[in-house]
């Protein structure tokens, strides 16, 4: 043993002190794959040096999706551009699909097209959300945005729903619309 200390701990961690210090470019390639970077160290530092996309990806690489968010979502609001929270929520797919539905309310109240495209990727990990709970969420939190989901969701995606559920609700949706012009 080497009394605790993990070597590959102390490199990793030591390679993004370097980064950080001469070459800023060379932190993404060494947070986009698996590493062993000291977290709590790295956090601090790259917070330090206001590095926050460098620290999405640490965290990303950790696992921390929920501090990953927080971030984006900081970010978001300040700049008024929700892309990056978008992008990472797309790449979450089912398994995480409580943090999706939490993290997107905001974008689906500033930016309801941007927030709509969280849930009508045709490819996966997004493609692979659970369909029942994002029609419930958009219907509670976007109700605008609930016959084009249906609709792509039925016509237009990949996806094969074969779920009468979901004919039943465009077609109740579209009755709405109707009746309401009368």
């Amino acid at each position: 043993g080497s009394g605790g200390v993990n070597i590959a701990t102390v490199i990793d961690t030591c390679l993004l002190k370097a980064y950080c210090r001469v070459d800023a470019a060379q932190i993404a390639p060494l947070l986009e794959v698996p590493n062993q970077c000291d977290v709590e160290e790295c956090e601090k530092l790259l917070l330090e040096r206001r590095l926050h996309t460098s620290l999405v990806l640490l965290y990303r690489s950790n696992g921390m999706h929920k501090q990953a968010l927080d971030l984006l979502s900081k970010l978001a609001h300040e700049s008024r551009n929700a892309s990056q929270l978008v992008d990472y929520l797309k790449q979450l797919g089912g398994e995480h699909i409580d943090l999706v539905l939490e993290y997107s309310k905001w974008v689906l109240q500033a930016s309801p097209d941007l927030g709509l495209h969280i849930f009508t990727v045709d490819h996966p990990p997004a493609s692979a959300l659970p369909r029942e709970p994002v029609l419930a969420h958009l219907r509670q939190h976007a109700k605008q945005l609930v016959v084009t989901y249906l609709e792509f969701v039925l016509l237009k995606s990949k996806w094969v729903e074969s779920s009468a559920a979901f004919h039943n609700a465009l077609l109740f949706e579209y009755l709405e619309t109707v009746l309401a012009l009368y």
